[in-house]
């Protein structure tokens, strides 16, 4: 809609709708021009998921607690 081709950094913070967004299959597209993100999530399961998924299409993935704890900070880049 925007145009826009590429994503040097993708931040989020959409409080507990992380995974249903980038768990969306429409999401690939988007996630596949994305070179970092940086998100919030609210628990450690979610936390978990979106990390499996990010590093299966390609990204490294490293979390401020480590998921350990309920929420946090989680990171993911390409390369």
């Amino acid at each position: 809609e925007n145009k826009i081709t590429h994503c040097d950094v993708l931040k989020m913070d959409c409080e507990l709708e992380e995974k249903p967004i980038l768990l969306n299959k429409d999401s690939l597209d988007a996630l596949e021009r994305t070179d970092k993100i940086i998100l919030e999530h609210h628990s450690l399961a979610d936390g978990k998921i979106i990390a499996e998924y990010l590093k299966n299409i390609g990204f490294s993935v490293s979390s401020n607690n480590q998921f350990q704890a309920e929420g946090g900070i989680l990171h993911a880049e390409k390369g």
